[in-house]
């Protein structure tokens, strides 16, 4: 009786395991949202996507060297003195960053 019902519910895990990956795999570029969402938060997307599209970078290599660095909260300082989402030295900010990029203020 008990292995019936062990074979029942193998059964029935390998069809949803089946289903899912039928899910999936046809509905791609929904799947691939639904999980680029919940690793890369989206708070920043309007500023990621129109700098890395300016600069020609692709948008997820930028959220995942945000999520490396300071798992996207803006306020990290790391030991070293890092600063930000992506955690640029504030040295490196000043001497090349912003001078190549054009930019001036505060890199945080």
């Amino acid at each position: 009786m008990i292995r019936i019902w062990i074979r029942k519910l193998f059964r029935l895990g390998v069809l949803c395991a089946l289903f899912a990956g039928m899910l999936f795999s046809t509905a791609s570029g929904y799947a691939k949202r639904f999980v680029d969402a919940g690793t890369y938060p989206r708070e920043y997307r309007a500023h990621v996507e129109q700098h890395a599209n300016f600069y020609g970078v692709e948008p997820n290599l930028v959220y995942a060297i945000i999520k490396a660095e300071s798992g996207f909260r803006p306020h990290v300082v790391s030991y070293a003195g890092a600063v930000g989402l992506m955690q640029i030295m504030p040295v490196t900010y000043e001497k090349d960053i912003s001078g190549k990029l054009g930019l001036d203020g505060d890199p945080s």
